[in-house]
């Protein structure tokens, strides 16, 4: 829910976001906080969930009625926090109190679950955090259950509740993520970047992949900054300057799609091409289009997601897209389906009507990336992609309808289903996105 939907309010000398962040983790507060919960903690059962592929993740169950009631709360924590985080606790008590059955999650590495995996942490780990969930439906098979997480996990419940593999059972998600100051943002980044060069030596090159619009023109003034993006605060950003200033190494700088094109190239389902696309439909549409082994680029990248298509016959629907009304983002994107319906894509049936027009849509940019470049593979991913398995075969249809016989070739034909496909690394192409970003500057310079 979005905060702006709460009409909440906090009273005016709370309203500044650092004073809220700062109160909430003082000692006095924070000990009133564990006091007033201390029916909570007092009632914690530890749980090790199963998650799949061998992964346990640490949990606190606190029932209600002590045992598992109609309405379970999971609750996730942010980046450095944990389940006994004041937040975590503040939350569970209020909802234990009004009737819910609360269970704590710790996320990989965080609280004391260092010992439960052999490898660490990162943020794109959302296949166990999905276990997660899916073990607790398991555990409480008639309970409705509800999501709420702070900061990285906010992001966590919000890619949850968009994943094909969530349980059934899920009915609700709230998301806490307070909007990021770039300077801040980019200055904690730094000083993570000179801890790491002290603590494990010299950092060899930086990969950095960022959402944009970007201006990559090395010779250009804004050469490493964000350009126009309605993400509040972060039009005109310099980006690759304070991280560059942190380790005086080769840097590389690219979109996060065309990172995760690359990432593909190297290790997942593009292996051996040398012309490919990486296609990415979630809340925006982003095409990272790779050709002779490296990004297109002109005088800036490709924008593939807002290009203007032949519309369906009959559907006059003006689009969802701030700049373009009914490019294709705004016409198949998760924002422009929801606005369209009233219903998140996950909550959509395989049978409903809009995923006729969202597979047209689609379609008429895989007729686009055909013709210009002829690509050996184009890989689809994002929330709507992975939530929503049936729209490959439609895809199909769509591309082979469009091109009308015009190409005659073996991955538009007898071959399509291994040419236009699911990505090979999954959540793990963001991450090797910017490893192979920097793997390329280390040998570019």
């Amino acid at each position: 829910m979005a905060a702006d939907a709460l009409k909440y309010q906090p009273p005016a000398l709370l309203r500044n976001g650092h004073l809220q962040t700062l109160l909430g983790s003082v000692w006095p507060v924070c000990w009133l906080i564990r006091r007033r919960a201390a029916r909570l903690r007092s009632r914690a059962q530890e749980l090790l969930l199963e998650c799949g592929d061998e992964v346990r993740l640490q949990a606190f169950l606190s029932s209600a009625a002590g045992e598992a009631g109609p309405r379970v709360a999971i609750l996730l924590h942010g980046w450095e926090g944990s389940a006994e985080s004041c937040y975590v606790v503040s939350l569970g008590a209020q909802l234990l109190a009004n009737g819910f059955d609360v269970l704590r999650l710790n996320l990989r590495d965080h609280g004391e679950s260092h010992h439960l995996n052999r490898e660490i942490f990162h943020s794109c780990r959302l296949t166990e955090i999905v276990g997660a969930t899916r073990a607790a439906a398991e555990r409480f098979p008639k309970a409705q259950i509800f999501l709420a997480g702070f900061s990285l996990g906010g992001n966590f419940v919000l890619r949850v509740s968009a994943d094909a593999g969530a349980p059934e059972a899920i009915v609700g998600a709230v998301a806490i993520s307070p909007v990021l100051d770039p300077a801040a943002t980019l200055e904690r980044i730094a000083a993570l970047l000179r801890d790491w060069n002290r603590a494990h030596g010299p950092i060899a090159a930086l990969g950095i992949c960022s959402f944009g619009p970007l201006d990559l023109g090395r010779s250009s003034a804004t050469y490493g900054c964000i350009t126009s993006t309605p993400k509040p605060g972060w039009a005109r950003t310099d980006v690759v300057g304070p991280l560059s200033r942190a380790c005086a190494v080769p840097v590389g700088f690219d979109t996060d799609v065309n990172g995760a094109a690359l990432a593909e190239g190297r290790w997942g389902a593009a292996v051996g091409c040398g012309s490919y696309a990486y296609v990415t439909v979630g809340t925006g549409i982003g095409v990272g289009l790779v050709v002779g082994g490296r990004p297109v680029q002109g005088f800036s990248h490709p924008e593939l997601g807002h290009i203007r298509i032949v519309r369906r016959a009959g559907d006059s629907w003006t689009g969802a897209c701030s700049f373009h009304g009914d490019c294709v983002e705004g016409l198949a994107s998760g924002v422009a389906i929801e606005r369209r319906t009233g219903r998140r894509a996950i909550d959509l049936r395989p049978d409903d009507p809009v995923w006729e027009l969202v597979a047209h849509a689609l379609g008429q940019l895989l007729h686009t990336l055909v013709l210009a470049t002829t690509p050996q593979r184009i890989l689809l991913g994002g929330g709507v992609m992975n939530g929503q398995a049936h729209l490959f075969d439609r895809l199909r249809r769509e591309l082979q309808q469009s091109l009308n016989h015009y190409i005659d070739a073996p991955e538009v034909g007898a071959q399509i289903a291994a040419c236009v496909r699911p990505p090979g690394l999954g959540d793990l192409a963001g991450p090797l996105g910017a490893l192979a970003v920097a793997a390329d500057a280390l040998t570019t310079g």
